[in-house]
């Protein structure tokens, strides 16, 4: 499961998923992001990483 920084998610999929998070069936994943890049300078570092 993939979602954004957001504490009121992360509360809600904990309670929801508990059992499988705890027998290693289901991941949290996070995506956060640098908000002071400009929006080019991110796409420069984003092509710079190769993960196209």
């Amino acid at each position: 499961m993939t979602s954004d920084d957001d504490m009121t998610l992360k509360s809600a999929y904990k309670k929801m998923f508990s059992e499988e998070i705890h027998e290693g069936k289901l991941h949290y994943f996070v995506n956060t992001f640098d908000k002071s890049l400009s929006r080019e300078d991110a796409y420069k570092e984003f092509i710079e990483t190769g993960d196209i």
